[in-house]
């Protein structure tokens, strides 16, 4: 489950590199990140056409920014606006529940994206404390050996105020099983949302 992440690439170069077209706003990208938590506006990889559509129009890649935690769709909003959600912000989701969960499903269908980062964080139990005691859990950064960027496969939804018109976009992790396994390489965790 990726609750931290690390991320180097300014939006402008990961646009020119991947051939997109850059969306991203400047302000919120300050520079390198190497602890990306939830909430976070993070940079996002998403397929869109122009609005307002045109029928000849076809998909482009586009790099935006997003806040990482989905507000699912039975949110209210509260008294400033925002998203009332009571309970945790959503983050993470399992591969194999993103089509079935209601929190995902329309999302699942046609908001897709990917998160570029360097790696991620994922902690393990430190085994060498006396028992009896608590362990200390230890971060462990997965990344690619060449240094390249991972790319997250994610989902994307907008929740808009329905007193107003105002529109969050908001980005979540989702999680997926790697495509292959071995004692020398870590289990990767994709998705986003």
């Amino acid at each position: 489950m990726c609750g931290r992440f690390a991320v180097t690439t300014d939006p402008a170069t990961l646009a020119e590199k991947i051939e997109a077209i850059n969306e991203s706003r400047p302000a919120e990208s300050a520079g390198p990140n190497y602890n990306v938590a939830p909430t976070t506006t993070i940079t996002t990889v998403v397929s869109r056409h122009d609005e307002p559509p045109d029928p000849d129009d076809k998909a482009t890649r586009r790099v935006r920014s997003m806040r990482w935690g989905l507000v699912p769709p039975w949110a209210k909003a509260g008294a400033d606006g925002a998203p009332d959600t009571k309970g945790p912000l959503l983050i993470n989701a399992r591969a194999e529940k993103v089509t079935s969960s209601p929190a995902f499903r329309a999302s699942a269908k046609a908001k897709r994206c990917l998160v570029p980062m360097d790696g991620y964080y994922e902690w393990r139990a430190n085994p060498d404390l006396d028992s009896g005691k608590k362990a200390r859990k230890a971060p462990f950064f997965m990344h690619r050996t060449d240094g390249g960027l991972l790319f997250m496969a994610g989902l994307w939804s907008v929740w808009r105020d329905p007193k107003t018109t105002k529109a969050r976009t908001r980005c979540r992790v989702a999680r997926s099983s790697p495509l292959t396994r071995s004692a020398s390489l870590p289990r990767f965790t994709t998705g986003c949302r």
